[in-house]
């Protein structure tokens, strides 16, 4: 997998560009010089560049801008990309929408531009790769997810292990999107930091660069992109997504196993490597849906192999076509494309087969967990012992604290909660079977309130993860409610009885800490007679509580609001607030599926 980076050169004068090859060749980047825009084409089609270097004023009738906007149109733009101009200011715009990585002054010294050159060939998808064709034309319809130019520097971060951590942080601290992300896994329970962490650059320092790269990926790619409604059936989305992070968690656990894996960065590997099947959803449409719908059947063949029959195509190949096309590093979207065996073969690292039997362990626990039909892989433990993992207690192990992550993962970003309980009894059947035990006994301790009503409910709808607990109507869930106001835990309450949801009501510390334990999600006045909601916060989270935490007033000041984030927080509702706002918000945080009686309130009745 490992070749010279390749650069590609398109200059006005010709003699600044020689000079230009010969100063990145010293940097171990081979340059090729292109004399007018066919030879640029070329080497476009080639699939072998890892950085376009482009005069915006060329001799010919067109300009630089529009080389790089006809090699975007038609797929072939999928290195890192400077354009030299005149005005950078003029073109950024235009550049932006076309991935071009950074607008350069021409006034500017070589010796600058061969430094930035450096940076950006890091996030270059140094391909030559065996895609096939086929995939590069879904690839290049897939518009219902994006990648942010921030990602393509984090990517860049996650291989250079001696980046400056204070560079680092200047670029998070930007987008105010990846800072929240950044600073509430940080100080989420996973890490179990005794002091919060405020700022960007205490975290990055805190993490090391690497992990707070993947921190800020993980955030950008699991939990802040909104597909539009209409691209792609929801209940597919919600399906690849669970199972996403559910694949990036087992992966990442089992990679803690391995001496040379670094499990943030298999993590990542695990949002990422699946990506194709939402470009194939969008691009087939209902017949990719019917494809789906057939793997949930019970006896169906895997998906990859569904695809092969119906498209001659697998989202394996699609899913390195989407990675390249977004620029991202050659390890990333090799390893896409070879995470199924029988997708292709080609010559790897020992840490790169490493990497891809992690990441296979992780796509089979997933598909064990995530199948509607709850029965154990008489197939996973020949398997898990062909990838190097022998010993059934250590892989349960494993998968247990991988449920775990998942469980604190979905809560992050805003997933529906996994059913843990459903998920520990498949768990123990499946490597009870292994060990030649008799399954049928989960536990000889006594079940849980929690567990009890965990294992009455149903299997969730074909195609998602069992959730804790969701019901259709919520009829089995409640909602705790601290407040001192008689009148407003009434007005909540006709508000969720018609769904089918339970209220229990709190004015008290002392009331909530017993209440809490079993509610789905609580809701909390800030200022409450005698005592302050914040409090009931902290006393809250301090016991290890982690029921997402809704706070409501019509204290809206900015200082508030900060606190109460601060303090963990999982959302703040202000009050007047309509009664369709309150619901969103718990299907939002408990991942419980309400009536669609509740998404047609309109009463403008108001609290």
């Amino acid at each position: 997998m490992n070749r010279p980076n390749v650069a590609a050169i398109l200059l006005a004068d010709i003699e600044q560009s020689a000079e230009l090859a010969v100063k990145l060749a010293a940097t171990k980047i081979v340059a090729e010089v292109a004399t007018g825009c066919d030879e640029m084409y070329r080497l476009a089609y080639r699939r072998s560049v890892d950085l376009v270097i482009v005069d915006d004023r060329l001799p010919g009738f067109l300009s630089g801008i529009e080389i790089l906007e006809r090699l975007h149109s038609e797929a072939l733009l999928r290195a890192a990309t400077i354009l030299i101009a005149e005005r950078p200011f003029e073109l950024a715009e235009r550049a932006a929408k076309i991935g071009v990585n950074c607008v350069l002054r021409r006034d500017g010294d070589l010796e600058s531009l061969v430094t930035k050159a450096k940076s950006l060939i890091v996030l270059s998808p140094n391909s030559r790769l065996d895609v096939v064709p086929e995939a590069y034309q879904v690839a290049r319809q897939f518009d219902a997810m994006f990648l942010p130019e921030l990602a393509r520097k984090m990517f860049g971060y996650l291989k250079d292990e001696s980046c400056s951590t204070s560079e680092l942080a200047a670029d998070v601290s930007i987008d105010p999107k990846a800072t929240c992300g950044l600073l509430r896994i940080t100080n989420s329970a996973a890490l179990g930091l005794k002091c919060k962490v405020t700022s960007v650059a205490d975290a990055v320092n805190l993490l090391g660069p690497r992990r707070a790269a993947s921190y800020v990926l993980r955030a950008m790619l699991a939990g802040s992109q909104d597909i539009p409604a209409g691209k792609i059936d929801r209940n597919l989305v919600q399906w690849f997504r669970q199972r996403a992070v559910l694949t990036a968690c087992v992966a990442s656990t089992f990679a803690t196993r391995v001496p040379d894996l670094v499990a943030d960065t298999i993590y990542v590997h695990g949002l990422l490597q699946d990506v194709g099947i939402l470009a194939m959803a969008q691009a087939y449409g209902r017949r990719y849906q019917r494809v789906f719908e057939r793997m949930q059947r019970p006896g169906s063949v895997r998906l990859e192999i569904l695809e092969s029959r119906e498209f001659d195509l697998t989202h394996a190949h699609v899913s390195a076509a989407v990675l390249e096309r977004w620029g991202l590093p050659e390890s990333f979207v090799a390893l896409a494309l070879c995470h199924h065996p029988q997708t292709v073969q080609m010559p790897l690292s020992t840490k790169d087969e490493q990497t891809l039997r992690v990441m296979r362990i992780g796509e089979a626990i997933a598909n064990l967990l995530t199948s509607p039909h709850n029965q154990p892989n008489p197939y996973l433990h020949q398997f898990l012992c062909d990838n190097g993992f022998p010993g059934q207690e250590e892989c349960r192990a494993c998968v247990m604290e991988a449920i775990q992550k998942m469980t604190e993962a979905s809560r992050l970003f805003s997933l529906a909660l996994p059913n843990r309980a459903q998920m520990a009894k498949l768990v123990h059947q499946q490597f009870a079977a292994a060990r030649g035990k008799s399954p049928a006994v989960v536990s000889s301790e006594p079940a849980s309130p929690s567990n009890d009503l965990a294992e009455s409910i149903a299997l969730s709808p074909t195609g998602s993860i069992p959730t804790e607990p969701q019901p259709t109507d919520a009829s089995d869930a409640y909602l705790l409610v601290i407040d001192d106001e008689p009148q407003f835990l009434n007005l909540v309450e006709s508000i969720l009885t018609p769904v089918g949801m339970k209220t229990a009501s709190a004015r008290s510390i002392t009331e909530a800490v017993r209440l809490a334990p079993g509610a789905h999600a609580i809701l909390c006045d800030v200022h409450l007679a005698g005592e302050d909601g914040r409090d009931v916060v902290r006393t809250l989270k301090q016991s290890g509580s982690k029921i997402p935490f809704i706070m409501v007033s019509g204290d809206c000041t900015r200082k508030t609001i900060e606190d109460c984030v601060n303090l963990g927080i999982d959302d703040y509702l202000i009050k007047p607030f309509s009664p369709l706002a309150l619901l969103t918000k718990m299907e939002k945080h408990t991942g419980l599926l309400l009536s669609s009686r509740a998404k047609t309130l309109a009463n403008p009745k108001r609290m």
